[in-house]
């Protein structure tokens, strides 16, 4: 292949060197050399951003390959779907977006390795059971096997977490967000009525807007001192959101 190239190229240079004439003592390239000049430089640039993958066999711009990747995006997208609706892929999907979960939330990592819930989760026959019942639904999301925090205060470790699908573990989030027992995602608020001055205090703006029956918006814009009041109220942030 890079011997044939290498011809290509010495009949090139060679073939523009013979359609070259000079003028006035100036070597002048033919226009026929000039297009083959243009012919070459494109072919150069083509060869160096090629790349050919090794999974579907096709030749394709180097920026459709991931870095240090000798397959294609999508062969190498494709390969990720299948992987993560086996069991292990499923798992290791899970313990990444632990990992990635608690970074982001500031807390300390899971206490376990993936290798470590691999094998818990294989010994458990509920994970067995819930992941044939999502692969027997065609992989439907909520029926998808998820892992619960039992506190959410606490980080992912054996006896803080719970086996449950993606629909269980998503409504139990909502429901004590709007509870009030989980109140990470939630800041408490303070009104004080507008005539009375009576203060009513609320663990979040969406218990505040649902029990005032006023827009959650409004009560936002009260604390950010976009306007005054909202539903008869003056709305503060709470200073210490338990």
């Amino acid at each position: 292949m890079i011997l044939m190239v290498n011809n290509i190229k010495i009949l090139i240079l060679a073939t523009i060197i013979s359609l070259a004439a000079f003028d006035g003592g100036v070597l002048t390239a033919h226009p026929v050399a000039n297009n083959l000049i243009a012919i070459n430089n494109l072919k150069s640039s083509q060869m160096i951003q090629e790349k050919k993958c090794n999974k579907c066999g096709v030749v394709k711009l180097i920026n459709d390959f991931r870095k240090k990747r000798s397959i294609c995006k999508l062969c190498d997208k494709e390969y990720n779907l299948r992987y993560i609706k086996t069991k292990k892929g499923l798992i290791t999907n899970i313990y990444n977006n632990q990992r990635h979960n608690s970074i982001f939330r500031k807390d300390p990592l899971p206490t376990y390795t993936k290798q470590q819930l691999i094998n818990l989760l294989f010994n458990n026959p509920l994970f067995h059971k819930l992941y044939d019942n999502w692969v027997s639904s065609n992989y439907d999301r909520k029926l998808r096997p998820s892992i619960d925090r039992i506190n959410d205060y606490k980080s992912y470790s054996f006896d803080n977490i719970q086996l449950v699908t993606w629909y269980e573990n998503e409504r139990r989030y909502y429901t004590d967000s709007k509870n009030g027992i989980n109140n990470k995602q939630n800041f408490a608020v303070i009104g004080i009525n507008k005539h009375t001055k009576d203060i009513i205090e609320f663990h979040s703006m969406n218990e505040a807007s649902r029990q005032i029956k006023t827009s959650q918006g409004n009560i936002s814009d009260c604390c950010k001192n976009k306007r005054k009041s909202a539903g008869g109220y003056i709305w503060k942030l709470k200073e210490h959101n338990g």
